[in-house]
């Protein structure tokens, strides 16, 4: 019992710190057109990637001009909120096989179809081949709205997950037979369909509707309204969907990370928690959100957010962000799989920032806030902590600043090492504060560095 009270005590505690932390923004990029995502490539910690709606990707490094990554407005309808290039993902191996994929809509002969296609980096490391790109899948849509939009690779199994929405028709939210209102789930590296150009993936033989008669074998979890935005915890891999919803209530689905998928999350039998009266009989599987508000007060779309797993603020760590579109209202809450606790409005700390398509992400896990009106601004402590180079990114967070030969020790060789560095006037290793000089403010902050050792 005492074991218990003590963990107990623990938990308030962090909950406490939790609700007790400020935040602050800071802008990391204007200029942009209709920003929707930022995302990161594996093993590069310098630099994020912001997708644009019109179908632009740009990459940008801390201090240094944005560059265009990629270029695809030739081919992407942007008419409608819900169409454009909606989503990229980087694959788990790009650091050896340079390859990306995307999430758009294009227009064909009447149709809006949703496009899945992989690309893979030209030479220069800032620059997609736009000549590279080979189609996953394409999946017919007749309208114009409710294209879902996320795709994500799953930090559990590797595999690629994308969402779609019902593109209007209620009818598509219990059909399992078609990918309309689901989370798709797909394996971009195999090929199940050597004959079909329109058709590059395998589907995984652990898909939960594999070998179901009339049921298509790429689908996850299904239910689903518009899943414009979702996202995996990077820690747990439990996957957090923010569904838009129709008439009254937005909702919050989980599902865990040690899930076999096949959810069904009930629309369009149910919007939230409430029966649409739509169905004469209803789903007996019904997954119910594990949060939802109502549309009054003008609330009207619900902006699927992330899990905090950086370490500029430890004390939000496992804490899920989100917010509705319209009123620009922030909440954070935590979530066990079983309880939300911790739950907050953080209104007043993060207002003033106009329309927030998405919540993006960089290497080091800290969060971005995607504002429609261009601008791509970075959630950080209200007191932030020391960043001696001024690359944004916390001392604490860059692991030992000391260790200039990556040994993982500060010892004699690191130490004449910067002798050696100060001495020639090497500025990317002897600019401790990021002045452009090395000086003595940063020889006296390398030897404080050195005494705290690693």
């Amino acid at each position: 019992m005492k074991t218990r009270m003590i963990v107990a005590c623990g938990l308030w505690a962090l909950g406490q710190a939790a609700l007790a932390q400020t935040l602050d923004v800071v802008d990391i990029a204007v200029g942009l057109v209709q920003p929707l995502e930022v995302t990161f490539a594996p093993g590069d910690p310098d630099r994020i990637f912001i997708v644009e709606q019109p179908g632009r990707i740009r990459v940008k490094r801390t201090g240094e001009p944005m560059e265009t990554f990629l270029d695809i407005t030739d081919i992407v309808t942007i008419d409608g909120f819900d169409r454009g290039l909606l989503g990229m993902a980087f694959d788990p191996d790009y650091q050896t096989n340079g390859k990306f994929y995307v999430h758009y809509t294009r227009e064909q002969l009447g149709q809006d179809p949703v496009i899945i296609a992989s690309y893979t980096v030209s030479g220069d490391p800032d620059r997609a081949d736009p000549n590279s790109a080979v189609t996953v899948m394409e999946i017919e849509q007749l309208g114009v709205n409710h294209h879902g939009g996320w795709i994500e690779f799953g930090p559990n199994d590797g595999m690629l997950y994308f969402s779609l929405g019902t593109n209007g028709d209620f009818s598509n939210g219990q059909d399992t037979s078609n990918l309309l209102g689901t989370l798709v789930r797909i394996d971009p590296r195999g090929d199940d369909f050597p004959n079909d150009d329109l058709k590059n993936y395998a589907v995984p033989p652990d898909n939960p509707f594999v070998g179901v008669q009339g049921a298509a074998p790429e689908i996850w979890v299904y239910g689903l309204r518009h899943p414009w935005r979702a996202s995996f915890d990077a820690a747990t891999g439990d996957i957090y969907i923010g569904d838009v919803g129709e008439q009254s209530i937005e909702e919050i689905d989980f599902v865990s990370g040690t899930s076999p998928g096949g959810e069904n999350f009930g629309w369009d039998c149910f919007e939230g928690s409430q029966e649409t009266g739509r169905c004469l009989d209803l789903p007996v599987n019904h997954v119910a959100p594990i949060h939802e508000f109502t549309q009054e007060d003008n609330r009207c779309a619900v902006t699927g957010g992330r899990v905090y797993r950086g370490c500029a603020i430890p004390e939000l760590d496992g804490t899920y962000f989100f917010l509705d579109f319209c009123t620009s209202t922030y909440w954070t809450f935590r979530y066990d799989g079983a309880q939300i606790t911790d739950f907050m409005d953080r209104s007043v700390e993060l207002m003033g920032n106009g329309r927030v398509t998405s919540f993006g992400v960089d290497y080091h896990g800290e969060l971005y806030l995607c504002i429609f009106g261009g601008i791509i601004r970075k959630i950080i402590p209200a007191d932030p902590p020391p960043d001696s180079d001024g690359d944004g990114i916390p001392d604490s967070c860059e692991g030992c600043a000391a260790d200039l030969d990556g040994d993982e020790d500060a010892d004699a060789d690191d130490f004449f090492a910067y002798l050696d560095a100060f001495a020639s006037g090497d500025f990317g290793v002897c600019d401790i504060d990021g002045d452009e000089d090395c000086d003595a403010d940063d020889f006296f902050g390398y030897l404080d560095l050195f005494a705290q050792g690693c």
